[in-house]
């Protein structure tokens, strides 16, 4: 595939291409990157990163000292602060503690004047991979195009268990997933 020109411009908020960046999703797998990283010689694959994004809840690990480069809350922040207050005061507080940003489908009222709060950049991205592809159901999908699109090369996905026998709650979005992966 490649991608067209968009007349929006775009940076992003890290200030960085990364070429390689991990995804931490937050399927039952995710225990195993923990583990997996936690050890005297942890594996290449996941620790010759340029960046890790991690995933909604993603913020409350180890309880929010986990210092991902950036944090993907796809959700209608001021409506997440309603339903639980909680949780976002540890977005809140995650975010505060590593100065690292937040990309959110849409900031609202209450978050859309932190620093660190960016909406993602949906208009560009469809101008970048034509609206013809534009196809997104839910948070990893928008995560795989967002990547293409800044010029990623590679992605160490984590905790996106469509299908793990120890999730929880099945996620609906396996083939939009899937579609993206397929550019890569």
């Amino acid at each position: 595939m490649s991608l067209g020109e968009s007349q929006l411009t775009w940076t992003h908020p890290t200030g960085r291409v990364p070429e390689k960046v991990l995804i931490v999703a937050l399927g039952p797998t995710k225990l195993d990157l923990l583990e997996m990283t936690t050890g005297h010689e942890p594996p290449a694959v996941v620790m010759d990163v340029d960046e890790v994004w991690g995933i909604n809840a993603g913020c409350n690990h180890l309880a929010g000292r986990v210092a991902y480069d950036m944090l993907w809350v796809m959700d209608h922040l001021d409506g997440e602060a309603r339903r639980l207050p909680r949780y976002a005061d540890l977005i809140e507080r995650w975010a505060e503690r590593h100065k690292s940003p937040i990309m959110t489908s849409q900031a609202g009222f209450w978050w859309h004047d932190r620093p660190y709060v960016h909406e993602f950049p949906l208009q560009w991205v469809v101008d970048k991979v034509g609206s013809v592809n534009a196809y997104f159901h839910n948070s990893l999908p928008y995560l795989l195009a967002y990547a293409l699109c800044i010029g990623s090369k590679e992605l160490v996905i984590w905790g996106a268990d469509y299908s793990h026998e120890a999730s929880k709650r099945r996620e609906e979005d396996r083939a939009n997933a899937e579609y993206w992966i397929g550019f890569y």
